[in-house]
C-alpha cells in the first residue's frame, strides 16, 4: 500500500431469508450512503426470496408482476434449453406456461414451481440492483453463489469446495473484471442427495459444478443443470448457452474460454497439480477472496466483459 493511499469505505452485513444466509459487502465514497444501500441489498434479496417462496404455493392461473412473469419465462427457457436437466415444475415444466403480455403464470394442479438455485441466483442479482449509485464494488453471496461486481487490477478468486472435503478447495477460478456470477452445485451446497429431474433419481455422474454467467439467476440454474447432465455434457454444452463452467468428477476440467484462470488443487486420486491462473492470490474453499478492498475499484456502470486470455 503507497504512503497516502487510502482505502474507500467498505460496509459489510449478512440476513437469514428463506432458510439462507445473504451476505453483502460493498465499497464506496460515502459510508452512510453506502450503509443503508447495503441494508436495503440485503431487503431486497430477502423481498425476493418471500416471493418466489409464495409463487410456489399456487397452482391454476394467477397474475404477478410483470417482471415476475418474465422470471418464470426466463426459467423455463432455460429449462428447455438444458433438456429438462434444470426444472422449475421437479418434472414437467412444459405444462407450466407464461403469458408476459397479461402477466400469468399457468401451473396445473398438483404441480409445485420452484425456481431453485435459478431463484436464489435472482435475489442476488436483485440485491445488486439496490446496490447501485452508492457502490463502487460489491460482493454479493448466499450459500455456493457468489455475485461479484468490480474492475480491479489484482485477482478475485472464488475457490470450488470439495465436496469430500469441504475445507479444501478442489480447484480456485480467478473471476475476470465487470459483473460475474460463479454458482456451484454439489451434495455438500445442497447438503442432500441432487435430484435428476427427467429421471427422480439420483444424479451421480459429478462432483461439484461451477458455472460462470453475467447473472446470478443463470450462473444457478445453469450449475444445477450441469450438475445432472454430467461434465462431458457440461462441457459441449456451456459455451452454447453463452456459460462458462468447471467441472468435476473423476479430473477437474473446465471450458476453453477460462484458459489461464483457474488453477487446479488437487483430483480425485488426491494428487497436486497446478495450472496457473491469471492474478495472485488465494482464497478458502467456497469462498471469494476480498481482502484487498483498494483492488475491487468500479468506475462507471457494472457491465460483465468476456473473459480475457
Amino acid at each position: 500500500m503507497g504512503c497516502g493511499h487510502r482505502r474507500p469505505p467498505y460496509v459489510a452485513r449478512v440476513r437469514e431469508a428463506n432458510g439462507v444466509l445473504i451476505a453483502v459487502a460493498a465499497w464506496g465514497r460515502d459510508s452512510q450512503r453506502l450503509a443503508g444501500a447495503v441494508q436495503a441489498a440485503l431487503d431486497s434479496a430477502a423481498g425476493a426470496e418471500a416471493m418466489l417462496a409464495r409463487l410456489g404455493d399456487r397452482a391454476g392461473t394467477q397474475v404477478v408482476a410483470p417482471g415476475l412473469a418474465t422470471l418464470v419465462q426466463r426459467a423455463l427457457l432455460l429449462a428447455r434449453a438444458s433438456g429438462g436437466a434444470f426444472d422449475p415444475t421437479g418434472r414437467s415444466f412444459r405444462s407450466a406456461s407464461v403469458d408476459t403480455a397479461r402477466h400469468t403464470i399457468t401451473v396445473p394442479a398438483g404441480v409445485h414451481l420452484d425456481l431453485g438455485e435459478f431463484g436464489r441466483g435472482y435475489a442476488l442479482d436483485r440485491a445488486l440492483l439496490a446496490l447501485r449509485g452508492a457502490a463502487d464494488s460489491a460482493v454479493i453471496s448466499s450459500g455456493g453463489q457468489y455475485l461479484i461486481a468490480a474492475d480491479w487490477s489484482g485477482a478475485r478468486i472464488v475457490g470450488i469446495v470439495d465436496p469430500d472435503n469441504t475445507l479444501e478447495p478442489l480447484a480456485r477460478l480467478t473471476v475476470p473484471p465487470g459483473t460475474w456470477a460463479v454458482s456451484m452445485t454439489s451434495v455438500a451446497e445442497a447438503r442432500d442427495e441432487l435430484i435428476d429431474p427427467r429421471t427422480g433419481k439420483p444424479a451421480v455422474r459429478t462432483r461439484v459444478v461451477a458455472a460462470m454467467a453475467p447473472a446470478a439467476a443463470d450462473a444457478g440454474g445453469w450449475s444445477a443443470a450441469f450438475y445432472v447432465v454430467g461434465c462431458d455434457s457440461a462441457l459441449a454444452l456451456a459455451p452454447r448457452v453463452r456459460t462458462s463452467v468447471v467441472c468435476a468428477d473423476g479430473s477437474v476440467r473446465w471450458t476453453p474460454d477460462l484458459e489461464g484462470r483457474v488453477q487446479r488443487v488437487s483430483d480425485s486420486a488426491g494428487s497436486t497439480e497446478a495450472v496457473p491462473a491469471r492474478g495472485p492470490g488465494r482464497a478458502p474453499a467456497a469462498a471469494a477472496d476480498t481482502s484487498d478492498s483498494s483492488s475491487l475499484r468500479l468506475p462507471g456502470s457494472w457491465r460483465s466483459r468476456p473473459p480475457t486470455r
